[in-house]
């Protein structure tokens, strides 16, 4: 009798989890149960969200954290990205978990590029540009970058462009350019709390030309590896993370290990199509929370429309001009 890939798929999930929740259990149990019956008990709900989303699309848990924490909980910005770091370290290593036991062919070079890179900027962010910058700046030029995405992803996918298996070939331009793009994906996770995914996911699917579900998969990978290295200089290194932040993981981690793999499954089973509309929906809600939730200043209206320009070209052109896949 065949075996159902699905179903398999769903026990390994299971039994992974309940793994996890005995060990939560065994060593975290009362601080658990102090987060669930303190205020910080709505992010359970909040990142049971995240963490599917996290899991399924290149937008990592942070995209959803970030606006709920500041607008709902009226949480500070800086405790609100430590969190998104610290919540997908679990989440997204859940999910990579999955990820890597069931996909075969994974771009390692790409991969290894990405990372390296990535923790750079994660570096720089955590250690001088979190500093120097203001929080709403930050949030609105990274949404009007995911707009430039959107703009560049609908064309890409009416081209019927996104139909690569594989990265054929590396040349020391495109190595380059997963290298830019893994900087920009780890200055914007060190100061939003995700962002690595998503530039992962434009280096994949619009420079490289590979399918939804591939450049997804990797995305998640890639922001397992910002998260967990972010944490680790937060709390190890740099000694900066707020108190709340333990609080706040204790009420999400048990809700994300299972919500993060569930995604990813959910990830490897859509059409290419379906994927594709999630990815438009997602990253449209978060264009227009943010410009609802966050004030914009007049007077800096003309630059933030220069960076979106900036950010429209760039990605026309490493999608338009890349033949290394034709």
């Amino acid at each position: 009798m065949a075996q159902n890939p699905i179903r398999n798929d769903l026990f390994f999930i299971l039994v992974f989890a309940i793994i996890i929740w005995l060990g939560f259990a065994a060593f975290a149990r009362e601080a658990i149960l102090t987060a669930l019956s303190a205020e910080t008990r709505l992010i359970a709900g909040v990142m049971a969200i995240g963490s599917f989303v996290a899991g399924a699309t290149c937008l990592g848990g942070g995209a959803v954290a970030f606006p709920a924490l500041t607008k709902l909980m009226g949480i500070d910005p800086f405790t609100a990205k430590s969190f998104s770091l610290a919540i997908q370290s679990a989440g997204m290593t859940s999910a990579s978990i999955f990820i890597l036991t069931f996909v075969r062919q994974l771009p390692w070079r790409f991969m290894s590029i990405f990372a390296v890179n990535s923790l750079v900027g994660l570096s720089i962010s955590l250690i001088w540009l979190d500093k120097i910058l203001a929080p709403h700046d930050i949030r609105i030029v990274f949404t009007l970058f995911c707009l430039s995405f959107l703009c560049i992803f609908i064309l890409a996918n009416q081209r019927d462009a996104l139909i690569h298996e594989r990265i054929a070939t590396h040349t020391f331009s495109s190595q380059m350019a997963i290298a830019g793009f893994g900087l920009l994906g780890g200055l914007a996770s060190g100061l939003l709390g995700s962002g690595a995914d998503l530039l992962a996911f434009c280096a994949l699917a619009l420079y490289f030309r590979l399918t939804i579900r591939i450049a997804t998969q990797v995305s998640v990978l890639m922001m397992t590896v910002n998260s967990l290295y972010g944490v680790f200089l937060q709390v190890l290194i740099l000694d900066n993370q707020p108190a709340m932040t333990s609080q706040l993981w204790f009420a999400a981690a048990p809700v994300v290990i299972i919500g993060a793999p569930v995604g990813a499954l959910v990830c490897r089973y859509l059409s290419q199509k379906i994927l594709f509309l999630i990815v438009v929906g997602l990253v449209s809600i978060e264009v227009l929370t943010t410009l609802w939730l966050i004030p914009i200043e007049i007077g800096k209206i003309k630059y933030y429309a220069m960076l979106f320009f900036l950010a429209l070209v760039g990605l026309f052109l490493s999608h338009w001009f890349h033949h290394n896949n034709e």
